[in-house]
């Protein structure tokens, strides 16, 4: 008589041992483009108020939109030119672009398009 269990429970043990890393994986991935999509919602509001400060302050939209893309170029955003709206009224209006980390979805083509966070930020100057 063989004894088969061994074998079996093996191949069970790997099957698990599979879905788990898979799942460990996914959820990596799935938590890395999330809070990149809050952290850059968030810098983006920041940075607007900064910028709607700056543009009260300075009185030139060109150096406030100087100071504001190179903050956000420290945290790894990119801010263009056409990006930085100033309202009559001095409200700022951003738009930050950030690439986020991943492990397997920026090798999956029909993804990669998640990777790429856009957040839009508002700020109004200070009274």
């Amino acid at each position: 008589m063989t004894r088969d269990e061994g074998a079996i429970v093996l191949g069970w043990m790997t099957k698990l041992f599979l879905v788990v890393a898979v799942l460990g994986f996914l959820t990596y991935d799935l938590a890395a483009v999330a809070t990149a999509n809050f952290s850059t919602s968030d810098r983006a509001n920041t940075l607007a108020s900064e910028a709607a400060d700056d543009v009260k302050a300075l009185k030139d939209v060109d150096k406030a939109y100087s100071l504001i893309r190179a903050e956000a170029e420290q945290s790894g955003d990119t801010l263009a030119p056409q990006d930085f709206r100033v309202a009559s009224d001095g409200h700022v209006t951003i738009v930050l672009h950030h690439e986020a980390s991943s492990l397997w979805i920026q090798h999956v083509g029909p993804l990669k398009h998640f990777l790429d966070v856009k957040a839009t930020g508002e700020g109004a100057p200070a009274s």
